[in-house]
């Protein structure tokens, strides 16, 4: 009962850590046997402003408070 992941899900999850690059995650991907394109999206959020990053303590950067970006790669592949 419930929900259990696909083997090539598991394959890409053994180390999580080796895909927090375009090349590492391609790499994954074809280390798990399947055919993917890695892609490096940036997404911002601009509500989160000062006051928000200050209520949180390790977010504090000083003076200087740039937007809060998030960097996410995605990997594609069809599933045949």
């Amino acid at each position: 009962m419930g929900w259990t992941p696909e083997p090539w899900y598991q394959a890409v999850q053994v180390d999580a850590a080796k895909l927090s690059t375009l090349s590492a995650a391609q790499a994954a991907a074809e280390g798990a046997g399947i055919e993917a394109e890695a892609e490096l999206v940036r997404v911002p959020f601009p509500d989160l402003d000062a006051a928000a990053l200050a209520a949180n303590p390790a977010a504090r950067l000083g003076d200087a408070w740039p937007p809060l970006e998030r960097s996410i790669i995605i990997l594609r592949a069809e599933r045949r």
